[in-house]
Parts: structure tokens; C-alpha cells; sequence
């Protein structure tokens, strides 16, 4: 016991090292998606890099968005809406009919007019009207033409109706009105005047019914268009990655990742992932042992380097997670300027090279992503050899957007052979990200708190 006392004891340095790297590296496996990496790389409107690609397996072509958006478009249109019967509502206003009337009758009581004939005239026009229904308008309904159907639901029963087959509040008022003409002009006002009294909506809107219905005809849309058979050409080398080829391209990565989803192929995806950001951090670490042993010795130093490396991890992560824009808009460059500040060039290349090869292990377009931020981060590095104020932030801003710009257009013209396909947007957000470097100023001052360093900015 004393033994394994004195072992950690004297080695608990090497064992807060070990323990560190592999925190770091379980950390980093845990953020990236446990589906498998569809090995070609393409883009809309960008030529076929690879070999001809034959399909490995049949597989099934997926409607565009703008197809199964249409197919909504049309279902929306063309959607017969649920109403609902309330039959309580007719049986609530013959039981209160006797009431009503007689009430009506000793106001517009007349010698001239039949107590009978009227209180029978009253309940025939009343019977006659929610034979039919009194509906109540919704904006669903509203201007539509009056061959316009609708559902009726009576006992789960769902009953196609015409809308002029269904009465208003106000047509309603006007059959009334027709039906009494030829009437004395004492007992068509004291009919209608009845009517006004008794005409109550029974049919409603079904809000919960419409969108359940809505919802299934949705669900049942086929996002299927066709089937591509096992054999058949993709797309030959060179060819330009239209919208219907990077159609069939995404459905067969769709279908592809899916097979390797399996929970048996899931082992192996993880142990490749670990292994991989192993590597990339025991490249890290051995350049640190055989370089710089001051730093590899230096617990806390050690912990800041690969803390920063796990954050810009992070951030590239929940970027793909939650679908930002683009994950050039992120401020990866704050990774080498930090490293700089803190240490020396080496340093920082060294922490930035591994962690862009980790990131782009699953960010789109890997090489793309790589390339343009080891540039980045390298003209990051040599704007800022000696950072002694805030100003040549502000010069290393402009230095960063200009390589980031240089190398995206560079590989883009390799890939198009024309500076008119350049995507503009990009540029955009490489400014942005370049931008947002800025926030290494205060994060210097954050870090020099947390872990006791001192910079040059903090020493002048």
C-alpha cells in the first residue's frame, strides 16, 4: 500500500498528464456525431473531383425541398377544413322556444294575427334552418366561393357540405325573410323579429381535428421520387454537381450513413474517432516533449493548451449542431493569437495545426476548412510577433480576412477554372469571423486571472 502510495506521490505530474489527455480526448469523441463519413466531398454547382461513381447498393432518390414544398403548397390549397356539429344547440332552442315565443307575442300582440298559426309557422322556419346549420364564419371559410366543401362532423361522423348548404347568421335571417312573404306585415315583423331572437351558430371550427387531418396528409407526402439500382452511374469526373445531381449525391450519403448508423458498425466509428484525436493530440504532446520541456513539464500551461483546444472544439461542434450559417463565421483564429501571446510562434502553429486536423475531422468540406484556417492561423501568428497594445489586434483583424479571403478564392478558382462562381457570402462571413477575433483582448485578461500568466500587453 505504501509502495502504490509513493507512486502516485512521485508520479502524480505524469498522472495528471495522462489523466488530462484523455479527459481531452473523450471530451472531444463525445462532440462529434457518432454517424459514419461519406468519403466524397461535393458542392452544388462545383465539378466532380472524384472518380466516376458507380451505386454501391440501390438506394432511393429523395425529392428536392422545393418539390415536397410544392406538394404542401397544393394540399394547403386544396384543404377542406373540419367543422363541428353542435347538436345541443337546436335541442337547447326548442326547449326554450315556448318561452321565447310568448315573450315575442305579448309584445307584438294583434287581434288581426293566430296565436297557433304563428307559434307553428315559427318552429317550421326554425326547424327548416338548422335542418341545414348556422355556422360560424372563420377566416378559413370566409371569402371562399360558395362550392366550396367542408367537413361536418356529427357523432365521429364526418359529412361533406357545400358552403351554400350551410347557413349564416345572416342567410339564415334572409330565408327567413323570404319565406314569409305574402305574409301580413304584422306577422312577418313579429316572425322575423322571433327568428332575430332564436337563430344561434351550431356549427364550429375544429382547430384540433383540421390539424391532426393537415398534419396526416403531410405525413403521408412520399419523399421519394425514384430508385437508382445498384451499378448504375452517378456521375462521371468532371461533371458539374447540378441540382439534380447533388440530389442523387445526398440521397445516396443519406442512405449510406444510415447503413453505417447500425449499432454494430457503432464501436468501430467511435475507436476510429479516438483514435484519430489521439494523434492529432499525441503530435500535440511530443512536440511539446522534445521542444519545449518547459511547457510540457508545466501542468497548468498544459491545461490551458489543451482547454483551448477543447473549446474551439466545442464551438465547431454546436456550430454543426444547431446549424449555423457557416462555420467560417466562427473565430477559430482566436486559438493561435491567444497561444501567441501567452508563448511563442511554435507554440501556437503547433496548437492551431492539431486543432483544425480535429476539427476537420467533421466539418464540411474538410481539406477546404483545413487549408483555409492553417493559412489563417499562420498569418494570425506573424501579424502579432509581439502584441503591446490593442491596436495591432485591429491590424492582425485585417491580416486574417486577407488570407482567409486569398485562400478561398484560390481553391475556389481550382475548382470552378472562373472567378464568377466565387461565392460572395463566405467572404462575408470571413470578415465577420475575422471580427470577432477581437474578443482575444479581453479573454487575454481572463486567462492571465485564471491560470497566472503574464503577457506582454499586461507588462506594458
Amino acid at each position: 500500500m505504501k509502495k502504490l502510495f509513493s507512486f502516485f506521490r512521485d508520479r502524480h505530474a505524469d498522472l495528471y498528464k495522462i489523466f488530462l489527455v484523455l479527459i481531452s480526448i473523450s471530451f472531444i469523441v463525445y462532440l462529434f456525431p457518432k454517424e459514419g463519413k461519406f468519403k466524397y466531398e461535393f458542392q452544388k454547382g462545383k465539378p466532380w473531383l472524384h472518380e466516376d461513381l458507380i451505386a454501391p447498393f440501390d438506394f432511393a432518390i429523395n425529392k428536392l425541398p422545393e418539390e415536397v414544398a410544392a406538394e404542401q403548397n397544393e394540399i394547403i390549397k386544396n384543404f377542406k377544413p373540419y367543422f363541428k356539429l353542435d347538436t345541443t344547440v337546436f335541442k337547447q332552442l326548442l326547449a326554450n322556444y315556448p318561452v321565447v315565443f310568448e315573450k315575442e307575442w305579448q309584445q307584438h300582440k294583434n287581434p288581426k294575427t293566430s296565436h297557433k298559426a304563428n307559434y307553428d309557422k315559427g318552429l317550421e322556419l326554425l326547424n327548416q334552418i338548422y335542418s341545414k346549420g348556422v355556422i360560424k364564419l372563420n377566416d378559413l371559410i370566409e371569402h371562399k366561393p360558395s362550392d366550396f366543401s367542408i367537413f361536418i362532423l356529427e357523432n365521429n361522423l364526418a359529412d361533406e357540405v357545400e358552403l351554400k348548404d350551410i347557413y349564416t347568421i345572416q342567410s339564415a335571417y334572409n330565408f327567413a325573410q323570404k319565406s314569409l312573404e305574402g305574409r301580413s306585415d304584422v306577422e312577418a315583423e313579429f316572425l322575423l323579429s322571433l327568428s332575430e331572437d332564436l337563430l344561434k351558430q351550431n356549427i364550429f371550427y375544429d382547430q384540433k381535428t383540421s390539424l391532426k387531418v393537415k398534419k396526416d396528409l403531410f405525413d403521408n407526402i412520399s419523399l421519394i421520387r425514384d430508385m437508382n439500382q445498384k451499378g448504375q452511374r452517378i456521375i462521371s469526373r468532371g461533371d458539374m454537381v447540378d441540382n439534380e445531381k447533388f440530389n442523387i449525391l445526398n440521397s445516396l450519403k443519406a442512405e449510406y450513413l444510415s447503413q453505417l448508423g447500425a449499432t454494430s458498425n457503432f464501436y468501430f466509428i467511435l475507436s476510429g474517432q479516438f483514435i484519430l484525436v489521439g494523434i492529432c493530440l499525441l503530435m500535440l504532446f511530443i512536440f511539446f516533449y522534445l521542444f519545449r520541456k518547459d511547457i510540457f513539464e508545466d501542468n497548468h500551461r498544459m491545461t490551458f493548451i489543451l482547454l483551448m483546444v477543447c473549446l474551439m472544439v466545442l464551438m465547431a461542434s454546436l456550430a454543426t449542431k444547431f446549424n449555423f450559417p457557416s462555420i467560417y463565421l466562427l473565430p477559430f483564429c482566436i486559438l493561435p493569437v491567444m497561444a501567441r501571446t501567452f508563448f511563442d510562434t511554435r507554440v501556437a502553429m503547433f496548437t492551431h495545426l492539431a486543432t483544425c486536423l480535429i476539427i476537420g475531422l467533421h466539418a464540411p468540406n474538410p481539406f477546404e476548412f483545413a487549408f483555409i484556417q492553417l493559412i489563417g492561423g499562420i498569418f494570425a501568428i506573424f501579424s502579432i510577433i509581439n502584441l503591446r497594445n490593442r491596436a495591432q489586434l485591429f491590424f492582425s483583424v485585417v491580416i486574417i480576412f486577407m488570407a482567409y479571403s486569398l485562400s478561398y478564392i484560390g481553391i475556389s478558382v481550382i475548382q470552378e477554372g472562373k472567378f464568377t462562381s466565387i461565392d460572395w457570402t463566405i467572404i462575408a462571413w470571413f470578415g465577420a469571423s475575422a471580427g470577432l477575433t477581437l474578443f482575444s483582448y479581453p479573454l487575454i485578461y481572463l486567462f492571465e486571472k485564471i491560470f497566472g500568466f503574464i503577457s506582454d500587453v499586461s507588462l506594458m
